[in-house]
């Protein structure tokens, strides 16, 4: 029988894999990063890290009937997560860097962090990621309350290990970037992302 300890172990290990695959949250934290500092990265990757911790939820404690209404009504989801993503990567395309850092206000970072949360939340097949690994390594449903709990906690904390780790570098790296380097990473992200919601739409727009 798997031991608490092992179960956790594995547990942080799918937080790190998700939160590490290249996506339009990753570019986003890691902009935001290099772009404004590591608190702006850092809280928009826990919002992503929190995002993954309630899917991680649905499938610890086995919420069946959360994952069928997600999936079930993954078009309305998906559709205004791709129109949020478009709107950012404009922003993201337009942006020109400052030439002094600014100072970054409580209600940014909260903004920051909300923004990811919603945005990882606006892709209900994360859930069905979730459920494939989580039946791989054996952490699935059906087990108890503290178990389930200390799974979902493991996916948290492996998730926000990595966050820490590409922000505290991207933090690094961003003063040392001249102007046109940040205008062409605004230019690039922006178009990624974009690029990336266009893509999800025409997939949508195909079933």
């Amino acid at each position: 029988m798997t031991s608490a300890h092992d179960l956790f172990a594995k547990a942080v290990f799918v937080g790190l894999i998700m939160a590490a695959a290249v996506g339009p949250i990753w570019m986003l934290c890691f902009r935001r990063a290099l772009a404004d500092g590591f608190w702006p990265g850092f809280l928009s990757g826990l919002g992503a890290a929190g995002a993954d911790a309630l899917y991680a939820a649905v499938a610890a404690f086995g919420l069946t009937f959360v994952s069928d209404f997600l999936i079930a009504h993954r078009a309305g989801f998906m559709l205004g997560a791709c129109l949020f993503l478009i709107w950012l990567g404009v922003r993201m395309f337009r942006a020109r860097p400052a030439r002094a850092a600014a100072v970054v206000h409580a209600t940014r970072l909260a903004q920051a962090c909300g923004s990811t949360l919603v945005l990882t939340l606006g892709n209900p097949m994360t859930i069905l990621s979730f459920l494939a690994i989580f039946a791989g390594l054996g952490l699935t449903g059906g087990r108890d309350v503290s178990t389930a709990t200390s799974i979902v906690l493991g996916v948290f904390l492996g998730s926000t290990l990595w966050w820490l780790f590409l922000c505290s570098l991207a933090a690094r790296i961003g003063p040392r970037l001249g102007h046109k380097a940040f205008v062409a990473l605004n230019r690039t992200a922006g178009v990624l992302v974009i690029g990336f919601a266009v893509y999800q739409l025409v997939l949508l727009a195909g079933r």
